[in-house]
């Protein structure tokens, strides 16, 4: 299995590692402090929207579906992409992580995850586990509605189209 971060909407945002060569899947660092680090390496984005139809399509870039060109996007280090879930915000940053002490290394593509609210509202982050594979719930977010993609380039800003029921943000190896 890929090493990959997961984050999605199921009536609340969720971020889940899968747990793969190297990782074990836990982000308990959501928990106390509500940033983490998902051990990698990462290379690619990709980002999908399930229609009422349970059709994928991608997001929107300036209004209509962004070509399938855009997807997936190439990260490297310092690159950055942000969730809009209402008050609630996720950040990914690719760092690198591989010169730090033995105990909390990495490698030269970790993701660190950084949740926070707007507007005074603190991010309500739970924990659920099944066949010791955990998520995480930032259980007072909404759907996602936005995501911002700082990669090679200008920023890029995807929304997610009308009548979407459920949005996949993907990051994982190349």
């Amino acid at each position: 299995m890929a090493d990959a971060v997961v984050i999605d909407d199921g009536g609340s945002t969720r971020i889940k590692q899968l747990r793969g060569a190297g990782t074990n899947g836990k982000l308990d660092g959501l928990l106390d402090q509500a940033k983490d680090f998902a051990k990698g390496p990462f290379a690619r984005l990709r980002i999908a929207c399930i229609n009422e139809l349970g059709e994928s399509r991608p997001p929107n870039l300036n209004g209509a579906p962004a070509p399938a060109a855009n997807f997936p996007i190439e990260m490297q280090e310092n690159h950055t992409y942000k969730l809009f879930s209402g008050s609630q915000r996720v950040e990914c940053r690719i760092v690198n992580r591989s010169a730090e002490p033995a105990e909390s290394a990495g490698t030269i593509a970790d993701c660190q995850i950084t949740v926070s609210g707007i507007n005074g509202i603190d991010p309500v982050i739970e924990a659920r586990q099944n066949n010791g594979q955990r998520r995480y719930i930032v259980s007072n977010a909404p759907s996602i509605n936005r995501i911002d993609v700082n990669a090679a380039g200008a920023a890029v800003t995807y929304t997610v189209p009308d009548g979407t029921l459920y949005t996949v943000v993907i990051l994982d190896e190349e």
